[in-house]
């Protein structure tokens, strides 16, 4: 939008000095303009262009472009409430500043803009021609437009459009607004110390999708470790009591040989994925083997992100010791590619698990047709009314949900919360519809990808102890799915296709 301002507000510069100087050319003065004041909706611009992108698109959505709330919220990825809030803070904000300027509220001055746009775009297809320098600023500003958000660019082409109408109609004393001075970039915070020792030792090198890294860790580890946890679990350090915090770190210190910690690497940012604690392996040394602390299936599961049915154990090597319940054989800290090709990154970890963890494995990545959920529609957050946003369901009945698990109170005793059985997660959208598909025993796949935003916490409810009925209503995909739309907005459709999948095997002995 800004961008469009600065294109129209230039393109009637240049035509008015282009008047003057063919009237100085052409033998005549030009004629005495008086001084003007700049008009309401360029004031209207101004203010416009200075609010903060989270209360200026809600206004540009919703009273220029004039989208129904429901679609600006889907559109912002918001919920509705919070569009209002930031709409209303916007409409005070303008009137406030507009006022001081002696104008109308902000509200009006909008109701104009629509107009505006009509008035300056029927001028063109009148017939009017558009100056050669209009076209070219328009066509920049356009190319320009086509690197930023989408949201913003339809409405620059149409500012565009219709300020540039304006110079048709211009006198040549009109003078150019006052530019508005540039939003500076936001700069990334220095990389503290700590960082760069636990980069050094964390990073991939080039060609690298996946690295174990084994103890002795480094002290730079706790650093890492409670940051990601911190940001994971949205709390802001700064406001984290600072005996919490060094207690947190103390434990984080003495368990630290019991946590494996798995890093996502995008380009050259290391970020936190998830940890896996094996504290209780200190005080029952009978069921460690060395400093191993968690199984080859979990360390695959864990490393790759998959679990059946994306990753299955070869029905031939299910029997094998190296499958057994409780069989530790792995252990360190994993850091893997973000986005890294299946194929290379089985290929790489297989290598990994054989010579650095001594586990004689094979992992193998193979195409077969399956039935699977298809993922379709918008994805658009409604979670249900007993949650706070960002928190879904899954379950199949209300008779299996446990709306009493956020506010657990043992004085209830209530038969909900005696007989269901609620377990809560966390992760993106992908990992969530992943998990959907897991509970079924069904693969997800989709066509356009998900989105990457927002974090969710899903609560995922069963019956305690169930009957055959009660077990078989839990899995019923019927069921399942259609509350997982009503929360999601996305469809699921069965078909058979041919997926890839992740096979574990053990080879056979000789």
């Amino acid at each position: 939008y800004a961008v469009a301002v600065r294109v129209a507000r230039k393109a009637r510069t240049a035509a008015a000095r282009r008047t003057r100087r063919e009237a100085v050319v052409a033998g005549r003065r030009p004629e005495a303009v008086p001084p003007t004041t700049p008009e309401p909706l360029d004031w209207f611009d101004r203010e416009l262009a200075s609010l903060p992108e989270r209360y200026r698109e809600p206004v540009v959505l919703c009273l220029i472009q004039e989208r129904s709330r429901e679609d600006a919220a889907a559109a912002l990825g918001i919920p509705e409430g919070t569009l209002a809030s930031r709409l209303a803070y916007a409409k005070k904000r303008l009137a406030d500043r507009l006022t001081r300027r002696g104008l109308a509220a902000p509200a009006a001055l909008v109701a104009v803009a629509p107009a505006v746009l009509l008035d300056s775009t029927a001028a063109f297809a009148g017939g009017a021609a558009v100056p050669d320098g209009v076209n070219q600023l328009a066509n920049g500003a356009t190319q320009t437009m086509l690197f930023t958000n989408l949201r913003i660019g339809l409405l620059t082409v149409a500012a565009v459009v219709a300020v540039a109408g304006g110079v048709l109609l211009a006198g040549p004393g009109d003078r150019p607004a006052k530019r508005n001075a540039p939003v500076p970039e936001k700069k990334e915070p220095p990389e503290p110390e700590w960082m760069k020792a636990f980069r050094k030792a964390y990073e991939l090198k080039d060609g690298e999708f996946v690295k174990r890294v084994a103890p002795p860790y480094l002290p730079e580890r706790v650093d890492f470790f409670q940051t990601g946890l911190y940001a994971a679990s949205k709390v802001d350090p700064a406001k984290v009591d600072p005996k919490v915090d060094a207690e947190n770190r103390r434990r984080a210190l003495e368990d630290a040989m019991f946590s494996t910690l798995f890093v996502e690497q995008d380009g050259k940012k290391l970020t936190y994925r998830k940890s896996l604690s094996s504290a209780y392996l200190k005080d029952e040394p009978a069921k460690r083997r060395g400093d191993n602390l968690f199984t080859v299936d979990d360390a695959v599961s864990s490393v790759t992100g998959l679990y059946a049915p994306y990753l299955v154990i070869d029905p031939k090597s299910k029997d094998d010791p190296l499958f057994a319940e409780g069989n530790f054989t792995v252990h360190g800290d994993f850091v893997t590619r973000k986005g890294a090709p299946l194929d290379k990154l089985a290929l790489q970890l297989e290598k990994i698990l054989r010579d650095e963890c001594q586990v004689d494995v094979r992992l193998t990545v193979k195409e077969e047709e399956q039935e699977v959920f298809v993922v379709g529609g918008t994805f658009k957050l409604t979670p249900p009314e007993w949650r706070p946003k960002k928190e879904l369901d899954i379950y199949a009945t209300e008779d299996a949900l446990n709306k009493e698990y956020d506010h657990f109170d043992l004085q209830k005793g209530t038969a909900k919360v005696e007989t269901v059985r609620t377990s809560l997660y966390t992760g993106k959208p992908v990992e969530f519809v992943r998990f959907v598909g897991w509970r079924l025993g069904t693969r997800m796949v989709w066509d356009t990808p998900l989105p990457d935003e927002p974090d969710l916490s899903y609560h995922s409810h069963t019956f305690k102890n169930p009957t055959k009925e009660q077990e078989a209503e839990d899995r019923d995909p019927d069921k399942v799915l259609a509350n997982a739309t009503a929360q999601t907005g996305l469809t699921f459709k069965k078909e058979k296709r041919k997926v890839p999948v992740l096979v574990v095997s053990v080879p056979a002995k000789k």
